[in-house]
């Protein structure tokens, strides 16, 4: 039986472009040359196989040629990759660089989640778009959650969080992403998740009593 040139034998390497969210498994040619070379194709890419993924907690990703075993007590250097928790939309496709290598591109893009599907007429399933109100509150926590974990936008909110300042935090957090302060809260409680799970050792109050006094 032939070999399939767009399977390549063995796992292929891999990287992550953190910016547009891009998942790249290489076969063949120098990394720099491919990287900048994806870089220019990215635009015209025709993305299928769509699916969504929920992040709700830390996941390993492993080449489908390696076993589970091998993955979790081999010594080779693992990417971190650090996603906000929530919901995801996942597109692959395949990408040729003639006579340079071939790729497997997978995209992940942080879900609005802003229309609703809803019964409709005769058992039909309808969509429903939400009012200009909930697309822009929608919109506010998507440019928040992509933010970069370590970025210098959440960096003061971060410090009042850890601190127990919450007030401080939800004040911060609309003067940086907009919004009343029922946006900010939805934005703080994700926030003080995530850096309870990264930064546990960093908070002033334990879990149990961080909340105490707060009134929503």
């Amino acid at each position: 039986m032939g070999h399939d040139p767009r399977r390549p034998p063995h796992p292929g390497r891999t990287t992550f472009l953190p910016s547009p969210g891009i998942l790249l498994r290489i076969a063949g040619g120098g990394d720099d040359e491919v990287l900048e070379a994806t870089l220019k194709l990215l635009p015209a890419v025709n993305w299928g196989s769509r699916l969504s993924w929920e992040i709700t907690e830390p996941r390993i990703l492993f080449d489908s040629a390696y076993d589970y075993p091998y993955v979790v007590t081999a010594g080779e250097e693992q990417i971190r990759i650090d996603l906000t928790p929530g919901s995801y939309v996942v597109e692959a496709a395949y990408l040729e660089i003639p006579d340079a290598a071939y790729l497997i591109v997978v995209r992940l893009t942080p879900a609005t989640r802003i229309l609703r599907r809803e019964p409709g007429p005769e058992g039909l399933e309808v969509l429903s778009v939400p009012a200009d109100k909930a697309i822009i509150a929608a919109i506010r926590a998507l440019v928040a959650r992509s933010a970069p974990a370590n970025g210098h936008r959440w960096a003061a909110i971060d410090d009042d969080i850890l601190r127990g300042h919450k007030i401080q935090a939800i004040q911060k957090i609309r003067d940086e992403f907009g919004g009343g302060i029922h946006d900010a809260l939805d934005l703080l409680g994700p926030r003080y998740e995530q850096l309870r799970r990264d930064r546990p050792d960093d908070f002033a109050q334990d879990p149990d009593t961080y909340w105490n006094g707060f009134c929503t």
